[in-house]
């Protein structure tokens, strides 16, 4: 143990340790950083490649189902055959647009409580285009009245159920865009606290790192290098009565430098 401490205590030891514990803070706060950086870039994704494109193309769909309402309602009120047939094409190429939309939204459904929803939208929806047929098949007879009354009975109740578990989706995919937002966010804030305090820490042990080196150093060598230096020269040169600066506590090679030239004379 006493063997370990002359060496920490050596002035390549002192270096060695300081710079040791600087490289480890510096390394800790990049992999702190870095494992944020990295759940943070994982709510992004989720923000921007799932809740956002599911809430987008759940308008859709709801815009989808207005346009088939509109259509339903102008072909109970429509007169003209021909006029019948372009609602009926329309309204085919409105479902198809709904249908593909449908199945995009489907595949980035998230939870087992989102699934649920949306199969409650799609048996309902059905259950509209079933009554749907059966309403256009009374509109074309003229028989309108009858035709308004299967959509108060039967349409409408559908139509409505449907809708409600699509605004149940926008309102799941919403809060889901919240959460991932406000998780992103705290953990910007956590990420940024940590650094900071991790950063003072490192600069306090630098600082303090820096004070022990120069004193501990100082007090091996008991005086200044270059200073040392020109003595040392000197000695070497055979002068043994150079001066030495009193001004300064003996300690070091400094004193072991005077203790020699003093023997030496």
């Amino acid at each position: 143990m006493e063997d370990v401490w002359e060496c920490i205590m050596t002035l390549k030891g002192k270096l060695i340790s300081s710079f040791a514990v600087l490289i480890v803070l510096i390394a800790g706060v990049g992999g702190y950083s870095s494992v944020q950086l990295r759940e943070i870039f994982g709510d992004v994704v989720e923000l921007t490649q799932n809740w956002m494109p599911s809430i987008k193309i759940v308008g859709d769909i709801r815009v989808n189902l207005n346009e088939v309402r509109r259509q339903q309602l102008q072909h109970v009120i429509a007169q003209d055959d021909s006029v019948m047939e372009d609602i009926e094409r329309n309204l085919k190429a409105i479902n198809g647009r709904r249908l593909a939309n449908s199945s995009m939204y489907e595949k980035l459904i998230s939870s087992p409580e989102e699934r649920a929803a949306f199969r409650e939208y799609n048996a309902n929806f059905e259950q509209y285009l079933s009554g749907l047929d059966k309403m256009m098949a009374l509109s074309r007879q003229k028989r309108t009245e009858e035709a308004m009354a299967l959509d108060v009975k039967e349409l409408r109740p559908a139509y409505e159920a449907a809708a409600a578990a699509l605004r149940r989706c926008v309102e799941m995919n919403d809060k889901g865009s919240k959460d991932s937002g406000d998780a992103a966010g705290n953990r910007v804030s956590t990420t940024q606290q940590v650094s900071i305090a991790l950063v003072a820490v490192a600069l306090l042990i630098g600082v303090g790192a820096a004070v022990f080196l120069i004193r501990s150093t100082l007090n091996q060598l008991g005086e200044d290098p270059g200073y040392l230096q020109g003595v040392s020269t000197e000695i070497a040169a055979g002068n043994l009565n150079v001066s030495f600066r009193s001004e300064r506590h003996l300690s070091g090679v400094y004193q072991a430098m005077q203790a020699m030239v003093a023997t030496l004379k």
